[in-house]
C-alpha cells in the first residue's frame, strides 16, 4: 500500500502545521479545478459560502493564493475570481484566533472595491470563534469535518483526483480534523467487546491451560499475552480478525488468524462461538512458539 502523500510530506513542515494544512488544502483545490472543474467549483463554493452577488463559476479565472500580506496580517488563503470577487479564508489548526484578527481581515475586505467579497473562518469546531466580536452575518464559519464530509461525494471523477481526495481525508483523520457520528450502538458495542474478551479468555484457558495469561489493551488493540510474549486478540482496525502472534504481535515471526466473518462467528449460538474459539486456539497455539527473547510489547500497552 502506498503511503499517504500528505502525511509523508507533513513531517517536513511539522513546525508549521497550520501552514502545511493550508498549503495541502490549496493544492487539492487547485488540482480539482484543473482535473475536475465542476467538482472543484462545487467544493470551493461550499468553502466560501453564500457570496453576496454570485457563486464562483469560472474555474480558469479563479486564483488561490496563500499567505497574502495585508499590512498587519496574512489571511491564510485569498480566493479571487476576475476583478469582482475576493474571499479571505483564515485557517486554524491548534492555535486560537489572534486578538481582533477576524475583525481586521473583515475591515480590509470592506476597503476593497470588489463587490463580491466574503470572510471565511475554517477551524476544528464552532467553539473556535468565541474570540471574535463579528456577527454571524459578517463571516462564514465552517469546520474541517464539513470539508471531510463534502469530499465523501468525490468519487470516479479522475484517478488522480480520487487518490488525492482519499489521501487528504485520511490526512484530516490523522490530524483529528474530522469526526464521525457516535450512534446508538455505542453502549451495546462496548458491552459486546467486553463479552467477546471474556469469551476469549475462557477459550484460552480451555485450549491452552498450561500457559500463563495476562490481559492487555491499548489504543489499537484488546486481548491477552500468553506465555509472556504471544499476543492473542483483535486490533480495532481489523476487528473481525482474531490474531495469534509471537513477539507481542510486534514484528511477529509466527502468526495465525481466525476470520470471524468467514466463520460466521456472529451468527452462531454462544456455545458454538466458544467451541470455535477453543478449536482455533488449540490448533494454532503450537504453530506460534515464543519469539525473540528481546522482543518488547508496544509502547502504549497497558493492563486492562
Amino acid at each position: 500500500m502506498l503511503p499517504n502523500l500528505y502525511s509523508a510530506l507533513s513531517k517536513y513542515g511539522s513546525k508549521e502545521a497550520e501552514n502545511y494544512l493550508t498549503e495541502s488544502l490549496v493544492f487539492l483545490l487547485s488540482t480539482l479545478l484543473q482535473k475536475a472543474p465542476s467538482q472543484g467549483l462545487w467544493l470551493l463554493n461550499n468553502i466560501t459560502g453564500p457570496l453576496p452577488l454570485h457563486r464562483l463559476s469560472r474555474p480558469a479565472k479563479v486564483s488561490l493564493t496563500t499567505q497574502v500580506t495585508v499590512e498587519r496580517g496574512r489571511p491564510d488563503i485569498e480566493v479571487a475570481e476576475s476583478t469582482d470577487t475576493l474571499v479571505y479564508v483564515e485557517i486554524k489548526h491548534d492555535s486560537e484566533l489572534g486578538e481582533n484578527q477576524l475583525e481586521y481581515y473583515y475591515s480590509k475586505l470592506e476597503e476593497s472595491d470588489r463587490p463580491n467579497r466574503r470572510l471565511v473562518f475554517l477551524s476544528r469546531s464552532k467553539a473556535s470563534a468565541v474570540r471574535t466580536s463579528l456577527g454571524h452575518n459578517q463571516f462564514f464559519h465552517i469546520c474541517w469535518y464539513d470539508v471531510f464530509d463534502w469530499l465523501n461525494d468525490f468519487h470516479g471523477a479522475d484517478p488522480i483526483v480520487d487518490y488525492l481526495v482519499a489521501n487528504f481525508q485520511e490526512f484530516l483523520q490523522e490530524k483529528k480534523m474530522s469526526v464521525r457520528k457516535v450512534t446508538w450502538e455505542f453502549e451495546q458495542g462496548i458491552a459486546t467487546l467486553v463479552d467477546f474478551t471474556t469469551m476469549l479468555e475462557v477459550a484460552i484457558r480451555e485450549a491452552v491451560p498450561t500457559l500463563p495469561v495476562k490481559k492487555t489493551a491499548g489504543w489499537s488493540w484488546r486481548g491477552f499475552y500468553l506465555d509472556g510474549s504471544i499476543f492473542c486478540g483483535i486490533r480495532y482496525d481489523k476487528p473481525m480478525i482474531l490474531a495469534l502472534q509471537n513477539n507481542f504481535g510486534t514484528n511477529p515471526t509466527a502468526s495465525e488468524a481466525l476470520d470471524l466473518v468467514k466463520t460466521h462467528f456472529l451468527a452462531l449460538p454462544k456455545d458454538e462461538q466458544l467451541e470455535l474459539l477453543v478449536g482455533f486456539l488449540a490448533a494454532a497455539a503450537p504453530k506460534v512458539p515464543k519469539g525473540d527473547s528481546g522482543a518488547i510489547p508496544p509502547i502504549e500497552e497497558s493492563a486492562a
